[in-house]
């Protein structure tokens, strides 16, 4: 009886530091993504043969300076930047987002599912699992 309590304590005790490790991941994936707004370097698209393209030439320069902000409170938006089309709203997309799979994934509600595959204050890459295969390689930037 004694060995079970043991093994019953021990097994709360390693879930209870797994738990620990988990929650703090996620809080500094939080605190990395939110502390800039996320400027895209570079946009890969699969091929069929699995090989990666880099499409970033395709995209304009209206594009290129645009910025994905993440917020703490749940809240993200695409900021035009400096250069937009006249009349364009500043603010071209707002929405949620959420962490999944214990911080691995952000979801954007209603919109893309993204594989973090890097994650630093200077450094966002994403694989954006729910359409075509792309990655997308973003840099932080201070907020304007």
């Amino acid at each position: 009886m004694k060995s079970a309590l043991k093994l019953f304590v021990l097994l709360l005790v390693v879930l209870g530091t797994s738990c620990k490790k988990d929650n703090a991941e996620a809080k500094r994936r939080l605190a990395s993504l939110t502390k800039a707004g996320w400027l895209t370097l570079k946009i890969e698209e699969k091929n069929t043969d699995g090989s990666w393209k880099d499409i970033t030439p395709a995209y304009s320069a209206l594009e290129a300076d645009n910025q994905l902000i993440f917020r703490d409170n749940g809240y993200c938006e695409i900021n035009e930047g400096e250069l937009k089309f006249p009349g364009n709203a500043q603010i071209a997309f707002s929405g949620e987002w959420t962490f999944t799979d214990n911080a691995s994934k952000i979801q954007i509600i209603g919109g893309n599912l993204m594989e973090i595959l890097e994650l630093n204050d200077t450094k966002l890459q994403v694989l954006i699992l729910n359409i075509h295969p792309f990655s997308v390689i973003l840099s932080g930037i201070l907020r304007f």
